[in-house]
């Protein structure tokens, strides 16, 4: 069964982010996940949310909800 192209291109966007994010919090220590500058959310805040629009996108495409906590 072939992939749908639109489903390879999400991927291929998960993969290029995902790279991405795994620089950007390179090195940092569990206080610096909390440490929130003047003008924005804590770096734990901004992974949840990336998090949960992912999630999103996935269930726009027909994805199951498999999280165990959300019932």
């Amino acid at each position: 069964m072939a992939i749908p192209e639109k489903l390879l291109l999400v991927s291929q966007q998960f993969a290029v982010s995902g790279s991405r994010v795994d620089k950007a919090i390179e090195g940092l220590t569990d206080d610096d996940f909390y440490r929130c500058p003047e003008t924005a959310n804590h770096m734990l805040w901004l992974l949840g949310h990336a998090a949960n629009s992912r999630l999103g996108l996935v269930f726009l495409m027909g994805g199951k909800d498999q999280r165990p906590w959300a019932g």
